[in-house]
């Protein structure tokens, strides 16, 4: 269905604010080698059939996790599942119907902040920094703010 004439206007007006996170090198629309690599990227599986084993003897799901080359940590067991928990465990990062993820990645994951919180308490001459929880909010303006969010 062809876009309407309103909506072709509003694109010929709009003009990027130049904001972007991505700092990597851009796909051309010509690159058919780097758009194949980008899309297998994008479709790649969040974990591997090939580690994932069902003995329907015993009613045990494992999954043998492959040892990270970026980690320091010693090799983890193979994890052992009852089917209903391994669809749990499969299906866990799938958000309900409208609501919404954040993942953070890269410098802002979890772990690279625990790793960087470790560094700064390991490093010599340094003292940790005792950070206070935040004062509560007035409650008037708490019941402002539930009211307006949209619910």
């Amino acid at each position: 269905m062809p876009p309407s004439a309103p909506n072709l206007d509003i694109l010929d007006r709009f003009h990027h604010p130049g904001f972007s996170a991505y700092e990597g090198e851009g796909v051309d629309a010509d690159d058919s080698a780097a758009r194949e690599r980008l899309a297998s990227y994008i479709i790649h599986a969040p974990f591997s059939l090939a580690r994932l084993h069902y003995d329907r003897d015993a009613g045990v799901v494992t999954y043998d996790p492959r040892p990270s080359s970026h980690s320091n940590l010693s090799p983890t067991a193979a994890e052992q599942f009852s089917p209903l928990d391994a669809l749990a465990a499969l299906t866990a990062h799938i958000p309900a119907k409208g609501q919404q993820v954040v993942r953070y990645c890269d410098y802002y994951s979890n772990k690279a902040r625990g790793q960087r919180c470790l560094q700064q308490q390991s490093a010599p001459g340094t003292t940790p920094v005792a950070v206070s929880a935040p004062e509560p909010e007035p409650d008037d303006f708490r019941r402002h703010c539930k009211r307006a969010w949209p619910g």
